[in-house]
């Protein structure tokens, strides 16, 4: 995902420096950005110059501090782990005393980011959706000791490359990520405890919530169906939902294989670059 993150910065017209652990690995990272922004012109999402323009912006590096020296933001995009998020925050607060710290964590919280990395004051988080470059919404997660002016900074700075960013609060999963998680423990019991196939209840999420979900958000579902019926469901299932579920279920759902998932990306990624076209048509 941060070859990604990097491309959509080079495109708006940013200096970007994607920095890995090694030569080799920060190769392959250059190509896979280069991809993307190669990607965005097959489809009809970024004019011809604009990617050829945005593709010497892109260089690559595997050393952090050098890197990161003189840098305006720095945007860490590595493994989903407290202490290697932290690692590379403090070593970029270092080398970039003046810098923006952003972190595309799904879950860890921002404030003990902040902290960890010792510069709580313009540490935030940008999480972003996957595939980041097709995705436009991307969480801005202030932490407790964030400058409200940094988060500022950030929102004006995505908005200026053609994002929609959200601020949202430092709690357990942000928002898409509670709720995305909330239904899929609640997938889970449903195959674990009640023996639903998983394929049925990827069918019904795709079919009805999914393609409701994409018109219409949850609140705009119950006043077009009645607040008071909602309330009557509710009063019936708000006991039942949210019981604790073991995580480990998750070990023992069977899901689709590999042939499958590419075929299943590849529809993804078509429906998502149709509906990213709309949405730039849109603004026009």
């Amino acid at each position: 995902m941060g070859a990604q993150i990097g491309a959509e910065y080079a495109i708006a017209g940013h200096e970007v420096v994607l920095v890995t652990r090694s030569a080799s690995t920060a190769e392959t990272s250059l190509q896979r950005a280069h991809a993307a922004i190669r990607a965005l012109v097959a489809q009809g999402l970024l004019a011809e110059d604009r990617g050829e323009a945005a593709r010497p912006r892109l260089s690559t590096s595997a050393d952090l501090a050098t890197a990161c020296a003189g840098r305006d933001v720095v945007v860490e995009s590595v493994a989903e782990d407290m202490n290697a998020k932290a690692d590379v925050l403090d070593a970029a607060a270092r080398a970039a005393p003046a810098a923006l710290l952003c972190s595309n964590t799904s879950s860890i919280p921002i404030t003990r980011l902040g902290e960890a990395c010792r510069a709580p004051e313009r540490t935030l988080g940008t999480h972003y959706a996957n595939p980041a470059i097709l995705m436009p919404l991307v969480e801005v997660i202030p932490g407790a000791g964030t400058d409200p002016k940094r988060v500022d900074e950030v929102v004006h700075l995505l908005e200026g490359m053609g994002k929609e960013p959200i601020v949202v609060p430092d709690i357990p999963g942000f928002l898409w990520n509670r709720l995305q998680f909330a239904l899929l423990r609640e997938a889970a019991r449903i195959v674990v405890e009640h023996g639903v196939d998983p394929a049925t209840v990827d069918l019904a999420v795709r079919r009805t919530l999914g393609r409701r979900w994409s018109l219409v958000g949850p609140f705009e579902t119950m006043a077009l169906g009645g607040r008071e019926t909602f309330i009557k469901i509710a009063k019936l299932l708000f006991a039942e939902l949210g019981q604790p579920a073991d995580p480990e279920w998750l070990e023992g759902i069977p899901l689709p294989p590999a042939e499958a998932l590419r075929s299943l990306a590849h529809e993804r990624d078509a429906h998502l670059t149709r509906w990213r076209k709309d949405d730039l048509e849109g603004r026009e």
